[in-house]
């Protein structure tokens, strides 16, 4: 990451996970979906409390490694701290791992299935916005989703894939309700850490997911009670960190 997108780190505002609030008529289908997926922990609301100063330094400090694999990692306080799918998925109460392709991603990419949504999640007579020129679908309104949809479209918003403007829905966020309302395995973990990285090369945005990185760090610390941390640090050159003392995490 490039230091200017360090600083922008430092000057973003987190933003808190928020748990769900059910409405009547939805709450049985919707937490039988929730205990289905084992999603309580994604769901609900967290008692711990996020150090919104060590979050931004996880920001400040993520990169994501490719070869051979994809890695994601950061550095906070003299450790290094993975934030991959199965650390994610693990932490979140043993999320389902996938070896090969969950259902979400082999969506991701098949042809984009425009009228399969507007089927699922709309009302009646409630259709994709689109383009007045070229007619392509741009997104749809979230007060146009059916009710159960919206509930879902409340989780994914706040916890799942965070979106500031919770008017509308693009047709990423789109495609991942699809997934979530028609029970199409998900793997929560992968979508979480592909977007903390993304968060992390952004110059825009605010940083979402204080709680879990907050968890993410307090899982991975050692707390060696003979060594002094020191203070919350942004390295421009992290990626050489364990030469600075950093602590490799196995």
């Amino acid at each position: 990451m490039s230091r200017s997108n360090k600083r922008a780190s430092k000057k973003k505002s987190c933003v808190e996970e928020n748990a769900i609030v059910l409405k009547d008529g939805v709450r049985e289908i919707v937490m039988q979906e929730v205990f289905r997926r084992k999603w309580p922990l994604l769901c609900f609301k967290s008692p711990h409390v996020p150090d919104e100063i060590l979050v931004k330094e996880f920001y400040a400090n993520a990169w994501r490694q490719d070869d051979p694999n994809p890695t994601f990692m950061s550095y906070s306080r003299g450790d290094y701290i993975k934030y991959d799918s199965h650390t994610i998925n693990a932490l979140l109460g043993g999320l389902d791992n996938f070896e090969s392709k969950d259902e979400y991603t082999l969506m991701k990419d098949a042809p984009y299935p425009e009228a399969e949504i507007e089927k699922e999640l709309l009302m009646d007579d409630c259709h994709w916005v689109r383009d007045a020129e070229t007619g392509h679908a741009l997104h749809i309104k979230y007060d146009q989703l059916k009710p159960v949809p919206q509930v879902w479209a409340d989780i994914m918003l706040s916890n799942i894939l965070p979106k500031s403007k919770c008017t509308e829905l693009n047709k990423e966020h789109a495609l991942l309700l699809y997934a979530i309302c028609t029970g199409k395995s998900i793997d929560v973990g992968a979508v979480i850490a592909a977007e903390i990285h993304r968060m992390a090369q952004s110059t825009e945005g605010d940083l979402p997911y204080p709680v879990l990185i907050t968890r993410l760090l307090e899982s991975q610390r050692d707390d060696d009670e003979d060594e002094d941390p020191g203070p919350a640090t942004i390295y421009p050159g992290v990626h050489n960190a364990r030469s600075r003392g950093a602590r490799r995490r196995n």
